[in-house]
C-alpha cells in the first residue's frame, strides 16, 4: 500500500489523508488491484466535494473585468472537480455580456462524466443567487441542469496537473482548492506551470488557503482576493510569517479536514493565516 501511495504522489502529486488511505484499500479490497482500476479507486476518495459561486467574490471581480475588457475570454478551469466552477465562470462571463471559451480539466474520469452531463443535486446550488439559479439552470424537485447556453461556451477533459498539454496562453486560470492536496514539490511544480500557460496581464485565480503556497516573481497579487495578475518583471515582496496566535485554529483546520469538514478547514485555515485568534 504504501508503495501505491508512493506511486500515486509522483504520478498525480496528490498527498493521500489517513481517512483516504483507508477508503483507497478498501476500494482496492473490493476490486482487485489490476492496472486500469487504481485510477477508478483513486475516484472514489479524491475530494470532489463543490458547488456553484464558491467564493462569489471572485467570480464577482471576473465579470467586472470581462465587462470593462480588462483581460480576454479564453479561460481554464484546472482542477474543476465535477464542474460546478466551470459553469459558475460560464454564467459570469455571460453576466458580463461576453461570450469565450471555458475549458475545465481533472484528474478523475468520473468527475469529468458528470462536469459533461451538466446535471447537479439541488444541493449544488445552494451559493447562486436566485435571479442566476433562474436564468441559467432548469430545476425540478430533486436536480438541476445546465441550460444549453452555457454549454456551449465549455469543454472539458481528464487532465493531470502534473503534466498538462500544450494549449494557447490562457486570460484566465482558476486551480482553486486542489494545492493544499498536493505535496509542496509539486504544488510549486503546478504553480509554475499555470503561469506559464497564462498570457501576460492575465488572472491566475487561487482557493484562499493556497495563496501562502505561491511565490512566483511574474505575478502580482490583488488585495484580498486570492487572485494574481501576471506582469513579467514584477518583484514579489518577501513573504512575512502569519503569526502563532492563531495556532489553535491551524490545529482546528487540520482536524477538520480530516474529519472530511472542508468547507470548515477551508474557513479556519483562511483565519489562521490572517492572524485572526
Amino acid at each position: 500500500m504504501k508503495e501505491l501511495c508512493e506511486l500515486i504522489s509522483r504520478a498525480t502529486g496528490v498527498r493521500l489523508s489517513d481517512s483516504q488511505l483507508s477508503d483507497l484499500r478498501q476500494q482496492l479490497d473490493q476490486m482487485g488491484l489490476g492496472p486500469e482500476r487504481w485510477r477508478s479507486a483513486l475516484g472514489t476518495v479524491l475530494n470532489a466535494h463543490s458547488h456553484f459561486w464558491r467564493h462569489p467574490q471572485q467570480f464577482e471581480f471576473l465579470a467586472r473585468a470581462w465587462a470593462a475588457n480588462r483581460v480576454g475570454t479564453r479561460v481554464w478551469s484546472a482542477g474543476c472537480s465535477t464542474g460546478a466552477e466551470t459553469y459558475s465562470l460560464a454564467i459570469a462571463m455571460r453576466e458580463a455580456g461576453c461570450y469565450g471559451h471555458i475549458l475545465g480539466t481533472d484528474l478523475v474520469e468520473r468527475n469529468i462524466e458528470t462536469a459533461r452531463a451538466g446535471v447537479y443535486p439541488i444541493s449544488a446550488l445552494r451559493g447562486l443567487p436566485q435571479e442566476l439559479v433562474e436564468r441559467y439552470l432548469e430545476v425540478d424537485t430533486k436536480l438541476a441542469r445546465v441550460d444549453p447556453e452555457l454549454f456551449s461556451l465549455v469543454s472539458f477533459e481528464v487532465e493531470n496537473l502534473l503534466a498538462p498539454g500544450y494549449r494557447p496562453p490562457m486570460d484566465v486560470i482558476l486551480c482553486r482548492n486542489v494545492l493544499i492536496y498536493f505535496e509542496p514539490a509539486a504544488a510549486r511544480r503546478v504553480i509554475d506551470h499555470l503561469t506559464e500557460a497564462l498570457e501576460v496581464g492575465g488572472y491566475l485565480v487561487l482557493g484562499y488557503p493556497e495563496a501562502t503556497l505561491l511565490a512566483h516573481p511574474d505575478l502580482v497579487p490583488l488585495p484580498d482576493l486570492a487572485i494574481y495578475r501576471k506582469q513579467v518583471g514584477f518583484t514579489l515582496p518577501k513573504p512575512i510569517a502569519p503569526p502563532r496566535a492563531g495556532r489553535d485554529n491551524f490545529d482546528a483546520a487540520v482536524a477538520a479536514h480530516s474529519n472530511g469538514e472542508l468547507e470548515l478547514a477551508e474557513q479556519l485555515l483562511s483565519e489562521y493565516l490572517r492572524g485572526e485568534p
